[in-house]
């Protein structure tokens, strides 16, 4: 597989988030990219879909799959909010606070204010999210799809036909 491409991200966007201790003022730069994607004028679209919960029962295996899915987005044309630069930041404000089974608190403060921003349209669901489809389903993306619903935000649900096509084209 070829280098990982964050989408729509600069370099003053991936040096704000190194220094960032709390899921709040993670949100504060995401809703920011977010802004500045909106001046686009095209619509914004997120992936959502198991990480280190449920899908292909690894944060790597999952990986892969959100890397695949978000690049098919992008070539398609789509102005992709990539959530990926993020994720090994809030691994370490997991560390630092002490968390201790899933981080239910980044939902609230970090996807919360994101959701909330009105500037995401669509959600992108990958396989494997919904836990009850799947005893091993993905507590945040079930999450996720509950507050879509809530916050007027569209959803659409990938099919695992495309997955396997991605895959094999990787």
């Amino acid at each position: 597989m070829s280098k990982v491409v964050y989408h729509n991200w600069t370099e003053e966007d991936l040096k704000a988030i190194e220094e960032k201790t709390t899921y709040t003022e993670l949100a504060e730069v995401g809703v920011s990219i977010l802004k500045r994607l909106f001046e686009s004028g095209k619509r914004i679209v997120q992936v959502c879909g198991p990480m280190n919960t449920g899908g292909r029962g690894s944060l790597e295996e999952n990986m892969k799959v959100f890397n695949l899915v978000i690049d098919h987005l992008a070539k398609q044309g789509e102005v992709v909010f990539d959530q990926r630069p993020f994720e090994k930041i809030m691994e370490k404000i997991k560390i630092i606070r002490g968390t201790i089974g899933y981080p239910y608190d980044l939902l609230e403060e970090f996807y919360g204010p994101i959701f909330a921003s009105g500037y995401v349209d669509f959600l992108f669901f990958i396989p494997g999210w919904n836990k009850s489809e799947n005893s091993e389903g993905s507590i945040g993306a079930d999450w996720e799809y509950r507050r879509a619903a809530q916050s007027g935000i569209a959803i659409f649900e990938i099919k695992e036909e495309l997955i396997e096509r991605l895959l094999k084209a990787a």
